[in-house]
């Protein structure tokens, strides 16, 4: 049921004449992107998004991170 609404909501990706992936205006809609995209690399995966939502979002789950104490430890210097 999981896979079948993931491909549901899949959308066909074209290229320009430089290379470029062509985002469909509902995934442009969606992610509230208009100019600029931030790439987050998510292992063999990764994510689009409008920067400044990321930046939020990013903040967001460091807060979250830290306050339920899953942070990773502080680099010693080498």
């Amino acid at each position: 049921e999981n896979l079948s609404q993931l491909f549901a909501e899949a959308h066909p990706l074209t290229m320009d004449g430089e290379g470029r992936i062509v985002l469909p205006d509902p995934l442009k809609e969606h992610a509230n992107i208009t100019t600029d995209v931030a790439f987050v690399g998510l292992g063999a995966m990764f994510q689009m998004w409008e920067p400044g939502r990321y930046a939020e979002h990013r903040a967001a789950v460091r807060e979250r991170s830290r306050r339920q104490g899953t942070t990773l430890p502080a680099r010693r210097p080498s």
